[in-house]
């Protein structure tokens, strides 16, 4: 079991220097499918499925945190 974070960041600038972005947490994953592209030739891509695993004892099993130019609380 492993944890993961997927961030995906936009293109609008908020401020000086930060980008919207959306940062997705899973405290337990497990990674499957894992496959990789076999170009020699060209740009070497990997993909990768997983599942999330749901336990009673952790304190929290995804996290979600949104970044933009809004000040409104989603829930």
């Amino acid at each position: 079991m492993q944890a993961l974070e997927i961030q995906l960041e936009g293109r609008t600038l908020i401020g000086a220097t930060k980008y919207e972005n959306i940062t997705i947490q899973l405290a337990s994953v497990v990674l499957e499918d894992w496959g990789r592209s076999d170009d020699n030739n060209g740009i070497v891509t990997q993909s990768f499925g997983f599942s999330a695993l749901y336990k009673l004892a952790e304190s929290k099993m995804i996290t979600i945190d949104v970044t933009n130019a809004k000040s409104t609380q989603y829930s």
